[in-house]
């Protein structure tokens, strides 16, 4: 995807997102959540003939994380609502290794990677049952990576020792169809559960989400759960061949004040 096509798809997320609070009438809402996901980053990559796995527990995700920023709003209208998500992390990750005892592989990666989720949601079910509510929404949407990669490996051995490296650029773009179920009690406890799957050109993607949460009197709710996304992508050949297949999960805590 080139700059202006990038460019672009910023452009239209931010317009969805901001539209729809201006213009708000009587019978909508506005949600803006701010949140922390304490992730652990598992998987490996491919950058021409250098590959390197990456496996960072969330124990030490605040050692590894030089910047991230999460941020998740959504607008309702009737049974309609447009939401959107950005996730976005600056991972360095530092792995030493000793393979046969013979060999130490020192691997260095700096990981910069942005996730901008967008989607269009219709309740097709919606229950009361005595003092709670269950409703069930259809999700379509589309789902953004860029993925700023630099791959180092050092090698050291008897007979001496050798370093390779790579470095990578990569976006793409999934296109995403999921359902999520809400469940509400009047005393202001809530759950949801959320499921997807995407599909690009080159690139896969599923993401499960649970979250219970707690809503105030003053529209304020605070909320908690696990979130897993699974993503894979694949391109080019020889020494332009790159391959990412990486697991995100972790616990995911926020807070968000409807409008």
């Amino acid at each position: 995807m080139n700059n202006n096509n990038k460019s672009l798809l910023i452009l239209i997320f931010v317009s969805l997102q901001t539209t729809p609070i201006i213009f708000a009438s009587d019978n909508s809402s506005t949600e803006i959540a701010i949140y922390g996901l304490a992730v652990n980053i598992k998987g490996d990559t491919q950058v021409g003939d250098v590959e390197t796995d990456i496996d960072v527990p969330f124990s030490d995700i605040l050692d590894n994380l030089d910047f991230g920023a999460m941020l998740a709003i959504e607008h309702q209208r009737g049974n309609w609502s447009v939401l959107g998500d950005v996730l976005y992390m600056d991972l360095s990750v530092d792995n030493t290794a000793t393979t046969d005892g013979s060999i130490t592989l020192d691997i260095d990666a700096s990981v910069k990677q942005l996730v901008l989720e967008g989607f269009v949601t219709y309740r097709f079910l919606q229950r009361e049952i005595e003092n709670s509510s269950l409703s069930l929404d259809v999700l379509l949407g589309l789902r953004y990576i860029d993925l700023d990669l630099d791959v180092g490996v050092d090698a050291t051995f008897n007979m001496g020792s050798a370093s390779r490296s790579g470095s990578i650029d990569e976006d793409w773009l999934d296109g995403v169809i999921g359902l999520r179920a809400k469940y509400n009690h009047n005393s202001g406890w809530g759950a949801m559960f959320w499921i997807d799957v995407g599909e690009g050109k080159d690139s896969s993607s599923y993401q499960l989400i649970g979250m219970a949460n707690y809503k105030f009197e003053n529209d304020v709710k605070v909320f908690g759960g696990y979130r897993f996304l699974h993503t894979e992508y694949e391109d080019g050949s020889g020494a332009s061949f790159f391959e990412f297949d990486a697991d995100y999960s972790g616990p995911q805590i926020g807070v968000s004040k409807t409008f």
